[in-house]
């Protein structure tokens, strides 16, 4: 008999397997392989027994399985076929989103809980042949391999189009590695201090740099240039028609959205009984900020104003139905397409329930506001992106991919586990 118990890392059933089984938990991603334990030397057969028997014993390992000893030897065959065939098949199933009428899976196949959008990079919107898609960066086997790559995703599909080289382990990597696009290329740094310009289209390395200390912001000048600010402040610039770095002067070259702090309080219009959170410059001409009526009950709003003169235009409550719902410190995701500003927010006393807003960035009317579909007790909105049709909501280990003009869900990129929470 096999008995099954609970996932060491989150809790679910785990199913019944045979001696030497890998495999991954299919709601947290953890790895868990079984080894049965040593059997005992059985005891001396009793006169009328053909068959030893054994008590069953806990199996002191990570996966926290009991498999009792065999009590014919014959049987185990069976067993492990059958244990075999649970996992081969669980391996294979893949979660559909329905999308008006018609169904759309959500990752590849080989796209299970193995591979995690990395939860420090904001999904970046990209204009493909095919139509609208984003950039993201991608962790293999968290907890095991755990590699970081960066992929280029079909919006409509949720297909991966390509990934590049792994970047390294992603302890080591992560901080070194960023990613932006310029005209018709994806641009990224490593961990050796490196820059690299691939072809949107295909993913082909077209030019390749170096500079003197590990990148902390990567910026689009032109559709040509990049601007690269090092640890050590000696930014480059560099051309991605020739691969050449030169360097360059923060205050002159750096981009003025650069690395901007959302917490920039200078940059902030100054409204009488508001403490002020974050802005968001969305344009030359437009930034976005938002607040907290203080003193007294922290109600969230949203100010449109100019960011030359500081003057107001227009100013909406950040959630719509119950202006004290919304989680005063919760709006820290947006984005910026086609006139419109997105922004995630929390809800109070719901369980913490996720919510993106939609502002027409002119006026200030609210298009819509919808709930993000729940996951997990534990929710995280790391970064958003967006075109003129689609909005890119990375949470946990997944991008959320929703409707421009409506908020409607149209599909998930990845799998949602656990595993990014625990780890950060």
């Amino acid at each position: 008999m096999l008995v099954e118990l609970d996932c060491p890392n989150c809790g679910a059933s785990l199913p019944a397997a045979a001696a030497g089984t890998q495999f991954n938990c299919t709601y947290c991603g953890q790895a868990v392989r079984y080894e049965p334990p040593a059997r005992p030397a059985p005891p001396a057969p009793p006169p009328v027994a053909s068959f030893g028997a054994y008590a069953p014993r806990p199996v002191p390992l990570q996966t926290q399985v009991l498999v009792p000893a065999p009590r014919n030897s014959g049987c185990i065959p069976v067993v492990a076929a059958i244990a075999v065939i649970g996992v081969v098949a669980g391996a294979l199933l893949v979660r559909k989103v329905s999308t008006g009428g018609s169904l759309m899976s959500d990752p590849l196949v080989a796209h299970t809980a193995a591979w995690h959008a990395s939860d420090d990079r904001t999904p970046i919107p990209v204009r493909l042949s095919t139509g609208d898609g984003f950039v993201t960066g991608l962790r293999h086997a968290p907890g095991q391999d755990d590699t970081l790559y960066f992929a280029v995703v079909d919006a409509t599909s949720l297909k991966e189009v390509w990934r590049t080289a792994p970047l390294g382990k992603y302890m080591s990597a992560y901080q070194g590695s960023h990613v932006t696009v310029v005209g018709k290329n994806v641009v990224y740094t490593d961990s050796k201090n490196r820059i690299h310009a691939l072809d949107l289209a295909t993913g082909r390395e077209l030019r390749t740099g170096t500079f003197s200390d590990r990148a902390q912001h990567v910026c689009p000048v032109s559709d040509t240039t990049v601007y690269v600010d090092t640890a050590d402040q000696k930014p480059v610039i560099f051309d991605v028609g020739t691969g050449q770095t030169t360097p360059a002067d923060k205050k002159a070259d750096a981009p003025a959205s650069c690395g901007i702090d959302r917490h920039d309080y200078e940059a902030m219009p100054k409204v009488p009984g508001i403490q002020m959170r974050g802005v968001a410059p969305v344009s030359a001409a437009q930034s976005i900020a938002w607040g907290y009526k203080s003193p007294g009950t922290p109600v969230t709003s949203v100010f449109g104003f100019d960011p030359k003169t500081k003057a107001v235009k227009w100013q909406s409550p950040l959630a719509g139905a119950g202006q004290n719902a919304a989680d005063h410190q919760s709006m820290d995701s947006w984005a910026f397409a086609g006139n419109r500003f997105y922004a995630t927010y929390k809800v109070q006393d719901t369980n913490d329930e996720n919510r993106i807003v939609a502002f027409d960035a002119a006026s200030g009317a609210r298009l819509w506001d919808v709930g993000l579909r729940g996951i997990f007790a534990v929710d995280s909105v790391y970064g958003m992106g967006a075109t003129a049709s689609f909005v890119f909501v990375h949470r946990m280990s997944i991008i959320d991919v929703l409707d421009a003009n409506t908020g409607k869900q149209r599909g998930t990129y990845l799998e949602t586990t656990y595993d990014d929470h625990f780890k950060h």
